[in-house]
């Protein structure tokens, strides 16, 4: 499990806020840019802290091809990180 998956641990969603222990670095597959298929993943740098049903709304619902609800995600994200000192 690489770095990045494991601060994912015990954080919250990016998306709703909730805290529970469904929260993963969930891989945001892009179109032409970084996409993905079933049990492919795009780079960790492309993820975001999302619980599971977040995680859900982003492959499958309602945010699916919303990129910039995803860009905001993945931002949110990066911004946590480097407020908890993981990136400089």
């Amino acid at each position: 499990m690489s770095k990045w998956r494991r601060l994912a641990r015990g954080q919250q969603c990016v998306a709703c806020g909730s805290w529970d222990e469904t929260v993963v670095l969930a891989h945001l597959p892009i179109r032409g840019v970084a996409e993905a298929g079933m049990g492919a993943k795009c780079c960790d740098l492309w993820a975001a802290h999302l619980c599971s049903d977040c995680h859900a709304l982003a492959d499958q619902g309602e945010y699916r091809n919303d990129i910039h609800w995803r860009s905001r995600m993945v931002y949110r994200t990066l911004e946590r990180l480097v407020a908890q000192g993981h990136l400089r």
